[in-house]
């Protein structure tokens, strides 16, 4: 659960589905705390998308972990998956400019092996800014089977315009054989087809 309590409400105001259920993200979220939360809204829409998957032996790419809640619900979700994560676990730029999200970001990597903690063959963790990671990953025949971009998209962005695709979710496209998600600004993603989701 978000310290922060008026931010999980999005979530827990949502209807059980068939997918997914409140309870059974409170059993993962056991004895966790996030700082912040810009991933639990989207848990019954991802639960939605990716339900088929479930017994597959899913490689997810991670562009952006913060604390490790979004990759919490993909290993969870998708027992049988592995995760690459791939952030600096310094924030952003947006975060060097307040006192309070600079103290978060210093302990943004220790919450992330806290909270994957129980995962220690299925989390790979590589610290770094994406620009750089992404294109080593490339080169050594790493692919992936859903890419889920979160976090600060400018350096993707850049990388994707250089390697002369047009959006993040190109960029994901040229890693994964399957699905592709992007939180855009406007909340809106957008799958590898290039179909709106809902936001």
């Amino acid at each position: 659960m978000s310290t922060k309590p008026h931010e999980d409400r999005p979530y827990l105001s949502k209807d059980d589905t068939a997918f997914l259920t409140k309870a059974r993200i409170t059993s993962w979220e056991a004895n966790k705390t996030f700082s912040s939360d810009w991933a639990a809204e989207h848990f019954f829409t991802w639960a939605e998308l990716l339900h088929q998957l479930r017994d597959k032996r899913v490689r997810i790419l991670e562009i952006g972990s913060w604390e490790g809640r979004s990759a919490l619900f993909f290993l969870n979700y998708l027992p049988q998956s592995r995760i690459v994560c791939v952030d600096p676990f310094d924030g952003n730029v947006e975060h060097s400019r307040d006192p309070y999200w600079v103290e978060l970001a210093r302990k943004s990597e220790s919450q992330f092996d806290s909270t994957l903690a129980a995962f220690p063959d299925r989390v790979e963790k590589i610290k770094g800014n994406s620009a750089d990671i992404l294109p080593k990953l490339g080169i050594s025949g790493r692919r992936f089977d859903l890419a889920y971009i979160d976090g600060n998209n400018g350096n993707v962005i850049k990388f994707v315009l250089h390697a002369g695709a047009n959006t993040p979710a190109d960029l994901a496209t040229s890693f994964t054989d399957g699905l592709a998600m992007n939180q855009s600004p406007t909340g809106t993603r957008k799958n590898q087809k290039g179909l709106t989701l809902p936001p």
